[in-house]
């Protein structure tokens, strides 16, 4: 099962997606994340306005819950010029990777 989320930090829909990938974890759910364009910048370490988990932090429990490949969009981290430390062990990958982690899925979700 592979949650994508593609959506940027603030929207709704990022936590929506985070919430449902851990809560489909702790069923003992095979669960993939794929963070495309600007989902990317959830990698950035950012602390949370207001005392809520951050949706970084969110992320950060991915391990935790089971959740068994976090994968990101390798074009969007080079033209956001993102760089590591990330906030989770996240794979790189190639448009075709991606093209590819897609087919391979079951069931996508994206958010």
């Amino acid at each position: 099962m592979l949650f994508v989320i593609s959506a940027c930090g603030e929207n709704p829909a990022v936590r929506e997606g985070l919430d449902a990938a851990l809560a489909s974890a702790v069923f003992d759910q095979q669960i993939n994340l794929l963070l495309l364009g600007d989902a990317v910048t959830l990698l950035a370490p950012t602390r949370p306005v207001d005392n809520s988990k951050s949706p970084g932090e969110l992320l950060q429990m991915a391990a935790m819950f089971g959740i068994e490949g976090v994968y990101a969009d390798r074009q969007a981290i080079d033209q956001l010029s993102l760089t590591s430390p990330f906030v989770v062990d996240a794979s790189p990958l190639a448009l075709d990777e991606i093209g590819q982690l897609l087919t391979d899925q079951d069931t996508v979700f994206h958010f």
